[in-house]
């Protein structure tokens, strides 16, 4: 299993060294999006990309970090969702 763990630790961390260098680590400020993502955690944002589609985007809101799964709705806009059900 460490060998395994290992592996995968180096295989994000290649795919991290070939990503854009706007690439950078966030702490998840809260359990708003667990259980996918819990406070605590490590997401890695990148300020390149912009708005590629249906997804999980990182906000910067008066000084806070907000990730938010993001839907487009035709006709009614965009809509910012929590994954924690609570």
């Amino acid at each position: 299993l460490l060998i395994e763990v290992a592996r995968c630790v180096r295989e994000m961390a290649s795919a991290l060294g070939r990503k854009s260098r706007l690439s950078e680590p966030v702490t998840v400020p809260g359990d708003e999006m667990a259980p996918r993502l819990r406070e605590g955690d490590v997401a890695f944002v990148d300020r390149d990309s912009g708005f590629a589609g249906n997804g999980l985007y990182a906000f910067e809101c008066q000084g806070k970090v907000i990730i938010r799964r993001v839907e487009m709705r035709p006709g009614r806009g965009w809509l910012l969702k929590c994954d924690n059900k609570a």
